[in-house]
C-alpha cells in the first residue's frame, strides 16, 4: 500500500507538473504574435524610385501602417549592385514584389514581405508589369524593333511566352480574354496611335486598333470600359483622356485635359494633367472624373497643398481605406518625396524618397 501511495503520489506530481509546463509555454491571449525580424513590410506599400536614366540608383523603399514608419533602401542589400538602372513599375502578386527595372532590361523579383532578391528575369527595356490568370505579363521596348508582352510563370519564374507588338508598348489592362496594350511609338517610327489586341488563349496580337495619340496609361473601369491617357506630341496635339469601350472598339468619351497620372477608385478617376508653355516651364493640375456621369470636377486634395510640389510623377490609391499617395520628383536630381492624403484629401504627412519616386505597390 505505501508503494502503491507514492506511485500515485509520483504520477499526481508529474501530471501537475506536465500541465503547468504547457501552461507556462502557451502565449497570453493579449499577446501579439511577433513578426520575424527579416520582415520590412507587413502591409503598408512600397516606393519604387526610378533613379536618373544612366546613374544606376533605383532604389526601393517602404511605409509600413503597421509601425507607421517609412523606410528607405529596402531592398535585398545582399545584392551588391541594387536594383539597377531606372527603375520602372512595380506590383505585388501572389507574394511576390516585380520591379521592372528598365535601363537594366531586367525583372527583378523579390519576396514581397522581406524584400529579399529572389529571381532576376532578363527582359529587354522592360516597362510595366500587370497580372491575369495566375500569370505575370511584362511589356518591352526591345530597342527599336517591335515591342513584346512576356508571360512569366509565378513558381519557375520563367518566360514562357512571347507575344510580338508594335514598338514603344506601355501599360497594359484586360477586359473579358484580351489584353489591351497601349503604345507611345517613337522619333524613328514617330509618335503611334495603337491599341494592341491581344488573344489570352492563343497570346497572339488579333488587331491594333487607331485610339489617340502617344498613349501610356490604359486603366480598366468597373463598366468594363478602359480609361486611357494621350500624351499628344508635344507641340500642336494636346494631350487628351479617352474612355474606350472593348465591345463597340470606340471612343466613347474624351477629356481635352492632357493627363499624366492617374488612378482608380470607388467609381471616380483621379488624375493630375502635366502642361509646357514655349519655355517648357510645366504646369501640373489635379482633377477627379466621376465615371459614372463623366462629369469632371476639381482637385481630389482639398487643403490646397498641392501647390507645395515641383513635379508631381504618379498618383496611387489604396482601394483599401480611400487614402491616396503622390510621389513628387522634385528637381529630378535631389531625393524627391511621397505625400499621403487621407481619403478626404487632407495632407497627413509627407516623406523624403530616393531619387524620382515613381511606382507605388500596396501590400
Amino acid at each position: 500500500m505505501k508503494a502503491n501511495r507514492l506511485s500515485i503520489f509520483a504520477l499526481s506530481a508529474l501530471i501537475v507538473l506536465s500541465f503547468s509546463s504547457c501552461r507556462k509555454d502557451e502565449p497570453k491571449a493579449t499577446e501579439e504574435p511577433k513578426v520575424p525580424e527579416d520582415v520590412v513590410l507587413k502591409t503598408g506599400f512600397y516606393v519604387l524610385n526610378q533613379g536618373a536614366m544612366g546613374t544606376n540608383k533605383a532604389s526601393l523603399d517602404c511605409f509600413d501602417y503597421v509601425s507607421g514608419t517609412y523606410k528607405n533602401n529596402v531592398f535585398d542589400p545582399s545584392v551588391t549592385l541594387g536594383l539597377g538602372d531606372t527603375g520602372n513599375d512595380a506590383k505585388v502578386y501572389g507574394g511576390k514584389l516585380y520591379i521592372t527595372v528598365n535601363g537594366s532590361n531586367l525583372v527583378e523579383v523579390a519576396d514581397a514581405s522581406t524584400a529579399k532578391h529572389l529571381a532576376s528575369i532578363t527582359i529587354n527595356s522592360c516597362r510595366y508589369v500587370n497580372f491575369y490568370n495566375g500569370k505575370v505579363y511584362v511589356t518591352s521596348y526591345n530597342g527599336f524593333n517591335n515591342g513584346y508582352v512576356s508571360e512569366i510563370d509565378t513558381t519557375s519564374l520563367t518566360v514562357t511566352r512571347k507575344c510580338t507588338v508594335s514598338v514603344c508598348p506601355e501599360e497594359m489592362a484586360f477586359a473579358g480574354t484580351k489584353m489591351y496594350v497601349a503604345h507611345v511609338g517613337d522619333y524613328d517610327h514617330g509618335y503611334s496611335k495603337k491599341l494592341s489586341v491581344i488573344d489570352m488563349s492563343t497570346f497572339t496580337e488579333t488587331k491594333q486598333i487607331d485610339v489617340a495619340l502617344n498613349m501610356s496609361k490604359v486603366r480598366p473601369t468597373a463598366d468594363g470600359k478602359l480609361l486611357i491617357n494621350s500624351l499628344g506630341n508635344y507641340y500642336d496635339v494636346s494631350g487628351s483622356l479617352v474612355v474606350f469601350d472593348p465591345m463597340s472598339e470606340t471612343v466613347v468619351k474624351s477629356f481635352d485635359i492632357p493627363v499624366y497620372g492617374l488612378d482608380i477608385y470607388n467609381g471616380k478617376c483621379y488624375c493630375f494633367t502635366q502642361e509646357y508653355d514655349e519655355s517648357w516651364n510645366t504646369t501640373y493640375r489635379f482633377y477627379t472624373i466621376d465615371l459614372a456621369t463623366y462629369a469632371l470636377g476639381g482637385s481630389p486634395i482639398t487643403d490646397g497643398t498641392e501647390k507645395e510640389m515641383q513635379n508631381p510623377s504618379n498618383i496611387a490609391i489604396d482601394s483599401r481605406n480611400g487614402n491616396f499617395y503622390v510621389c513628387d520628383a522634385a528637381d529630378y536630381v535631389t531625393p524627391g518625396t511621397v505625400t499621403c492624403y487621407s481619403s478626404a484629401g487632407k495632407k497627413q504627412w509627407t516623406k523624403t524618397a530616393g531619387d524620382i519616386p515613381y511606382a507605388i505597390a500596396f501590400k
